[in-house]
């Protein structure tokens, strides 16, 4: 199975490494993203507004996920 990385990035170059971990397909890495996005504005709203979550399969990148809060 692959290993997806993890990153959170802010529009003004600020980056978190995430980390990695290993899943069956895209869809599975997907629905990992969306729930740490989910988890990390439940936690700090305000400070991960306008951010983004890159996540890469090697040297392919996945399209990346905005952080939206949900309403």
């Amino acid at each position: 199975m692959p290993y997806y990385r993890y990153v959170a990035y802010s529009s003004n170059s600020k980056a978190e490494d995430l980390g990695s971990m290993e899943f069956r397909d895209d869809v599975e890495a997907r629905a990992f993203g969306n729930q740490v996005i989910r988890d990390l504005i439940g936690t700090r709203a305000e400070h991960y507004y306008g951010w983004a979550l890159k996540i890469a399969e090697g040297e392919r990148a996945l399209p990346s996920i905005p952080f939206v809060p949900a309403n």
